[in-house]
């Protein structure tokens, strides 16, 4: 997976140094059993223009990812960190239970005529 964490500060894009004890958590659940299985990556350096590059395993059947980066900013202004968190979710469709993995369309010609 790849992340590219981006700092607005008062609708400008500041620097990736400002952000400190960056860490990722990946929830990842499955078609079968829905179980969700987290792992954290903490520590992580971020630098401008580059992407923070996470490997982990994907499970069979997989049908969601949450992602959730947190991290402390470091406020210049009153000089100390403030925690900041963002998630997102990923849905990803296996047509597990279906017998069908495809679907017909019709059209109809000037003719009148159908094709599929």
């Amino acid at each position: 997976m790849l992340l590219r964490p981006t700092l607005f500060v008062n609708g400008r894009m500041a620097s990736n140094d400002l952000l400190k004890n960056t860490k990722v958590t990946l929830t990842t659940r499955n078609a079968t059993d829905n179980m969700p299985v987290s792992k954290t990556f903490d520590n992580l350096k971020t630098l401008d223009n580059r992407e923070i590059v996470i490997e982990f395993q994907v499970p069979s059947l997989l049908s969601n990812i949450d992602v959730k980066i947190e991290c402390d900013v470091k406020n210049i202004t009153e000089g100390n960190p403030q925690k900041f968190e963002k998630s997102r979710s990923f849905n990803f469709e296996n047509y597990t239970n279906q017998m069908q993995l495809g679907e017909m369309y019709t059209k109809r010609l000037t003719n009148g005529d159908y094709v599929c």
